[in-house]
């Protein structure tokens, strides 16, 4: 295989890999009203997930949105302090963007959710299948990922594009 025919298939899977992870982006999906114990971790709890462009399971994070017409989502993990006990804690789920042109997802979510009763401790985004799995802590403070499968992808996938460049 020559080398351009090479570059134009890794260009091909990566827009391929973008679509698809756009058409069927995954997040954890949870508060502290709903699943607050398998919320504060995920994958070893197996808390319950949603695909970001179909309607939502129960009202978390941003969801307000009538149609998916020209919106981006990404996962959002976040620890939220509130005036009431019972809605303290992590949240996890999916973001809708309708501005693509957003450069912290965050600082538009602590924007948007900020208010007398409640406060944005931390907040983390990310844009892969389930990678909404950061540790959160009540003052402010996150743990590690442990979305190993992303790791694994992105591995196999590099190998792969490597092995066509040789």
């Amino acid at each position: 295989m020559e080398m351009g025919n090479i570059l134009k298939y890794a260009l091909f899977l990566s827009a391929l890999s973008f679509v698809f992870s756009q058409s069927s982006l995954r997040c954890y999906d949870c508060d502290p009203l709903h699943h607050h114990e398998e919320c504060q971790e995920p994958i070893r709890k197996d808390a319950p997930d949603q695909i970001c462009n179909e309607p939502p399971k129960n009202s978390n994070v941003n969801n307000d949105i009538e149609n998916n017409q020209n919106v981006t989502y990404t996962c959002l993990s976040s620890y939220i302090k509130s005036v009431f006990p019972n809605k303290t804690g992590v949240f996890r789920g999916c973001y809708a963007l309708r501005k693509p042109e957003i450069q912290d997802v965050c600082d538009l979510f602590i924007e948007e959710t900020s208010s007398k009763n409640a406060s944005v401790v931390s907040c983390h985004a990310c844009n892969t299948t389930r990678c909404n799995t950061v540790r959160l802590f009540a003052d402010g403070s996150s743990g590690t990922h442990s979305n190993l499968l992303s790791v694994m992808i992105f591995n196999i996938v590099f190998g792969i594009i490597i092995s066509l460049s040789i």
